[in-house]
């Protein structure tokens, strides 16, 4: 299970919306899950809920593809999978996870900032701090 510090800085970095809103390929609501319709409404247990639900799905995924990585590089990879799915395990970044190689890995992960093609400057921030996380072996609040 993803340490509570992470599900905290990933409800931080989504924020919560209640009304489903179209975020470039769907609807979304909650903490960035995908709303059931486009006019959904939920409320924040129900978003936890299905934050929950939907982290421990790219947990499995995360971990089956790259199984003990030091923790803050696996909230990482997590929470870009839960933000863009898992294309990066078959791309440079997959290698150099395979690789362990820390350093690597922040410089690819970085470049996950695109959305259509276009660099998109709330992603880069996220990615800045996500990266943060990668090679640390426990949670700690990085500035």
């Amino acid at each position: 299970m993803l340490d509570e510090f992470y599900i905290n800085e990933l409800k931080d970095i989504e924020g919560f919306t209640p009304k489903a809103f179209w975020d470039y390929k769907q609807w979304t609501n909650g903490y960035g899950t995908k709303a059931r319709s486009k006019t959904e409404v939920i409320d924040k247990p129900e978003g936890d809920r299905r934050l929950r639900h939907e982290v421990a799905k790219m947990e499995a995924k995360v971990d089956k593809f790259a199984p003990n990585l030091p923790q803050g590089t696996r909230a990482a990879l997590i929470s870009l999978s839960y933000n863009s799915g898992t294309a990066w395990m078959s791309a440079g970044l997959g290698k150099a996870v395979k690789a362990g190689d820390q350093e690597e890995i922040k410089k690819r992960f970085k470049m996950y900032n695109k959305a259509g093609g276009k660099t998109l400057a709330g992603l880069v921030k996220r990615r800045a701090r996500e990266a943060k996380w990668i090679g640390q072996d426990k949670p700690t609040a990085v500035a």
